[in-house]
């Protein structure tokens, strides 16, 4: 019993310490990113607030404001924005978060059950004319 109670502590243990070091790598990739991102855009005032392939993102002169972007699929799809856009709090970009309507379910099975990767489709680009005001919590998505 002893032994078994010993196994059950270890176990716990083992999973906080992978659950606080998945934590801490997470925030070194996001810390990268953010650097990464004002490196790249000295010409404007937004924040990358997700994780996600910063060369598919264009941002104009002075836009400002928080960038959420979910890009999940492998399409070849951009996120533009003009100059001197406002962009307001938790405003999120879908660049493919489309389900397909040609199938009997919209429900991602692929994805979802049986894991053979993305089901997501995108419309297009996601575009933003200069000059432009962004409400907060609006979702754009894609085309």
């Amino acid at each position: 019993m002893i032994v078994f109670l010993f196994f059950i502590v270890c176990i716990q243990f083992s999973c906080a310490t992978l659950f606080v070091l998945r934590k801490l790598y997470l925030k070194k990739i996001e810390q990268y990113c953010q650097k990464k991102w004002r490196k790249e855009n000295p010409h404007n005032y937004t924040i990358l607030k997700s994780n996600c392939d910063i060369s598919r993102i264009r941002v104009g002169k002075n836009t400002y404001g928080d960038l959420n972007v979910f890009n999940p699929s492998k399409d070849n799809v951009y996120l533009n924005i003009g100059s001197y856009c406002s962009i307001g709090q938790n405003v999120q970009f879908l660049l493919a978060d489309e389900h397909p309507l040609s199938t009997i379910s919209t429900y991602p099975f692929r994805a979802k059950i049986w894991n053979m990767g993305n089901e997501a489709l995108s419309k297009g680009d996601i575009n933003v004319s200069d000059d432009v005001w962004i409400g907060a919590n609006v979702i754009i998505c894609s085309g």
